[in-house]
């Protein structure tokens, strides 16, 4: 197993990944380009050092998100949970208030729920996010549907925030009736759906059989994700039936689920006008809060650079568009991922990417291709 870097920068939070390794053996799983799935999980450091680590980053904002545990299931093993209940603890009697990301499609045990209550009864905000995307057992052969249903359940119950992790679709997934029973369901106890397609590596081919027009496309690892002709207008007629919020841009379901508005310039986007079905009152705060000067711009981005340790860069702001161009060689996505944040938004890299450990996004510019 590659050991990732233990702290990092994604499009919606910063992830912290002190355990590594998943032992779930998800064919289309991306963490295979590490040799991480179907593996025992690898406790990387002790969780004692874990906030340290974390306050240390030049990525770590006082009020960024803090995704645990995303290079391993955290509920697949006991190991894995007693971990986590040592974290929380160690993250309740600490000074920071980020708010807490979890993601699972493994049985939630019910300790976990108590200790995740204590936290949030603390003033922490939890969302946890629960992948369910229905798909066949040769595809996720230890994922178990029932389950996964019953943590809905159970976090709606205990009034944690749950957030429906639909992904990837592919086409095993795709129908209008697979899509609208899912959704039918999830409706009843999530504050929304995340919807993606499928993020390929090009190493990882052979274990995509279940798609084989997947072997046409070329240099699939470049783009953010593959969708399946269709299943963006089913997904978007299913959500306009149930007038339930559907987003492609994690971020916004993130920032809903926090009260927020939009931090990645995904306002105005053609994801944000032609697909995510948010609230009016929160498109209305989004169009009200991101109203930034040039001047207020341009300090973040020089700001950010300095904090990253970056030269200071050419680059032009459209303020009107909320894009910033920048012609620098050094960034990889997790800079690009943290300048977006900072400056609320869209950063248009003109330059090669530095090669990183995080897979491209949307955030940092990467396209979709319909198959």
């Amino acid at each position: 197993m590659i050991i990732e870097e233990i702290i990092q920068m994604h499009a919606s939070w910063i992830a912290v990944n002190p355990i590594q390794g998943c032992p779930n053996n998800c064919r289309y799983c991306f963490m295979k380009r590490y040799q991480a799935s179907c593996v025992v999980p690898e406790v990387v450091i002790e969780y004692k050092k874990v906030i340290p680590m974390l306050l240390m980053s030049k990525y770590y904002l006082p009020d960024t998100p803090l995704c645990l545990f995303p290079g391993t299931d955290i509920m697949a093993t006991s190991s894995n949970v007693e971990y986590l209940i040592e974290l929380i603890r160690e993250i309740k009697d600490s000074e920071i208030h980020n708010p807490i990301v979890l993601v699972t499609k493994c049985f939630i045990p019910d300790e976990v729920i108590h200790t995740l209550k204590k936290l949030q009864d603390s003033g922490r905000e939890i969302v946890v996010y629960l992948s369910y995307s229905g798909l066949p057992a040769f595809i996720e052969p230890k994922i178990d549907i029932e389950k996964i249903r019953n943590n809905f359940v159970r976090l709606h119950e205990n009034s944690i925030k749950t957030i429906h992790y639909f992904r990837p679709i592919v086409p095993q997934n795709s129908t209008m009736e697979t899509m609208n029973d899912i959704i039918a369901f999830t409706k009843k106890y999530a504050i929304a759906s995340v919807v993606t397609g499928l993020k390929v590596y090009n190493d990882g081919m052979n274990n995509l059989d279940f798609w084989k027009e997947l072997y046409e496309v070329e240099n699939a690892e470049s783009y953010e994700c593959i969708w399946p002709t269709g299943a963006l207008e089913i997904i978007k007629e299913v959500a306009k039936k149930y007038c339930y919020p559907i987003f492609q841009s994690n971020s916004c379901a993130l920032a809903m689920a926090l009260g927020e508005t939009d931090r990645y310039g995904y306002l105005n986007s053609d994801v944000c006008r032609n697909f995510n079905n948010c609230p009016d009152d929160m498109r209305s705060r989004c169009r009200i809060e991101n109203v930034s000067s040039l001047e207020l711009i341009t300090d973040k981005v020089s700001q950010a650079l300095v904090r990253l340790g970056l030269e200071q860069s050419e680059y032009v702001i459209d303020p009107i568009c909320k894009v910033v161009h920048i012609r620098q060689k050094k960034l990889n996505n997790q800079d690009i991922c943290y300048i977006s944040r900072v400056c609320r938004c869209h950063i248009e890299l003109h330059g090669e990417k530095e090669n990183a450990v995080y897979w491209n996004s949307g955030i940092s510019n990467s396209p979709q291709i319909i198959l």
